[in-house]
């Protein structure tokens, strides 16, 4: 085996706020970026992840040689016993309500930002949570909840968007193509 390269892992210590999931995936792609195929150099490999005189580390020494055959094995063993965290995924309504909160400051508007090292228009960034919250929430076929979302824009780009848009995409896109020179003018 050549020398391992990528990022390692981090140690797993089998405390119960630890995300077992994400330390699979971590260790999942250690073995992928490094070319480890042999299920032997796996469970070395993953045996040294484990914290030493941990939970994580009893647990793996009263495994059975069954258990730590293969991959394959020792995931289903390790996540039976420190299974994934169940992500408390937003609702519908909590979405909506995000929704009709959602607002552009009028400081903002034909303002440069930057996002993700990215300057940006600050209108198109907000083009982007309002699009991503209108199929989050489930309601780009509800044409009523532009309404809301309109009126709460700022004057200046209210004033250059449709007043009775037929659709969510018509609306977006037109907060997305606004002209940033009409746009200033109307601040």
């Amino acid at each position: 085996m050549s020398t391992p390269s990528g990022n390692l892992p981090p140690l797993f210590h089998g405390h119960y706020d630890e995300n077992s999931a994400s330390f699979i995936r971590s260790f999942e792609r250690f073995i992928i970026i490094n070319h480890v195929t042999d299920e032997a150099t796996k469970m070395l490999l993953f045996n040294t992840f484990i914290s030493a005189g941990s939970k994580a580390d009893v647990w793996w020494t009263n495994l059975s040689t069954q258990e730590k055959s293969t991959w394959t094995a020792v995931k289903t063993a390790f996540l039976t016993k420190w299974p994934a965290i169940v992500v408390a995924v937003k609702t519908q309504g909590e979405y909506l309500k995000d929704l009709l909160e959602l607002r552009l400051k009028e400081d903002e508007v034909g303002e440069r930002i930057v996002v993700a090292g990215v300057t940006t228009w600050a209108h198109i960034y907000f083009h982007h949570k309002l699009k991503a919250l209108v199929k989050d929430a489930g309601v780009e076929s509800v044409p009523v909840l532009i309404q809301p979302v309109r009126e709460a824009l700022p004057r200046a780009l209210r004033d250059l968007t449709t007043v009775d848009p037929a659709d969510w995409n018509t609306f977006l896109n037109e907060i997305k193509d606004v002209n940033v020179d009409a746009l200033r003018e109307a601040r």
